[in-house]
């Protein structure tokens, strides 16, 4: 086992020479959807740069630094960049020495692929996991709480976004930068602490059975995770629902929610999962017509900030709809809450978190294997 371990750090550093120096996240490239659906771009660009047309890959600017410039799309086939028309349907900026690129307002690192997708522009950040991980740490996590919570986060995002490049590798990008991937926030959405805790982490993923599991999180379950299969119609014994007692002080652990009644006359619970979460929904509107949906489509139908979770039971009055729940997200896999408290209080490694929440996986460094 040693051996073999051995051997595969050596394949590892004969490939990158720089990996030990650079770390292992420098080094595998991640594809973000930042933004969709723009008529216009305001791009500005603070290092050394080059603009390719895509896909006739022909260069038409190079330079040190790029003032804010206007790029508009034209009849879905074109671009207008500052003042000259390109017949393209894509233009790839690349930055270089870790540049920053300004895209309407936000800043990004490394390299951005700008497309025309329905006459509208699709931006998507092309970037290293690290500075990926840097953008997304501080966004999902405060980077105030316990050090070991913050490995963990960064054990768990590093795998959520391995496992969604392995899952998407035929498509344009492999994540988009909002909750239904990680919410990613680019250059300005780092923090020196989370930073560390990448740092400290540099490359540890979760697998089971040598597989990276789809690493899910959420800010609070509420007293019981979710058994992934009653979200998502999905099976894995390492996602099955889990006690939890750590989240009792979070703020989400219980809350109300009151929403208007408008075209509702009556709702009924037609199921509940072990962990006490809404699986099947019955919603009658004022005409009498009954529509059955899953309790996740109904609390995204009204709004996920709303209805923090699927933990509640509801309470019909007069003119509205009196919701009563617990905790915030989805439920499935780590408690963010109950991290904090494992960390700070009972002062549990970062591995003991995971396994905690993640059943019969272990903690192993990208390239080095048993």
């Amino acid at each position: 086992m040693i051996i073999r371990k051995i051997y595969y750090l050596f394949l590892v550093l004969l490939l990158s020479p720089n990996l030990v120096f650079a770390g292992i996240d420098d080094k595998i490239p991640v594809k973000v959807r930042v933004f969709h659906d723009l008529s216009e771009i305001k791009l500005g660009i603070t290092s050394q740069f080059e603009i390719y047309l895509y896909p006739q890959k022909i260069k038409i600017l190079d330079g040190y630094f790029l003032k804010i410039a206007p790029i508009k799309v034209v009849n879905n086939r074109g671009i207008i960049f500052g003042d000259k028309f390109y017949l393209c349907k894509e233009i790839y900026i690349s930055s270089k020495n870790n540049g920053a690129l300004t895209v309407n307002g936000r800043k990004f690192r490394n390299d951005i692929r700008i497309r025309i997708i329905n006459n509208k522009f699709e931006v998507i950040n092309i970037l290293s996991l690290k500075n990926y991980l840097q953008g997304v740490l501080c966004r999902e996590i405060a980077p105030s709480w316990g050090k070991e919570a913050l490995k963990a986060q960064a054990i768990i995002s590093r795998t959520y976004a391995l496992y969604k490049m392995n899952s998407s590798v035929e498509q344009e990008y492999h994540l988009s930068s909002d909750v239904y991937s990680q919410v990613y926030g680019g250059l300005y959405s780092e923090d020196i602490r989370t930073n560390q805790a990448i740092e400290d982490t540099d490359g540890l993923v979760i697998e089971n059975d040598s597989n990276i599991i789809p690493a899910y999180f959420h800010a609070s379950c509420g007293g019981h995770t979710e058994n992934i299969k009653e979200i998502w119609s999905l099976k894995s014994d390492v996602l099955s629902d889990k006690e939890c007692s750590f989240c009792k002080d979070s703020p989400y652990f219980n809350w109300t929610a009151i929403i208007k009644k408008t075209d509702i006359s009556s709702l009924n619970i037609l199921s509940k999962s072990e962990s006490g979460r809404v699986t099947w929904m019955e919603v009658i509107d004022n005409k009498g017509v009954s529509t059955k949906m899953s309790g996740n489509t109904f609390r995204l139908t009204v709004g996920p900030d709303i209805l923090k979770s699927t933990m509640f039971d509801f309470e019909i009055r007069d003119k509205d709809i009196l919701f009563k729940g617990n905790g915030w997200g989805h439920g499935v896999g780590l408690c963010q809450w109950g991290a904090k408290e494992m960390a700070e209080k009972h002062k549990m490694s970062a591995e003991e978190i995971l396994k905690y929440y993640y059943r019969d996986v272990e903690l192993v460094r990208l390239g080095v294997k048993s």
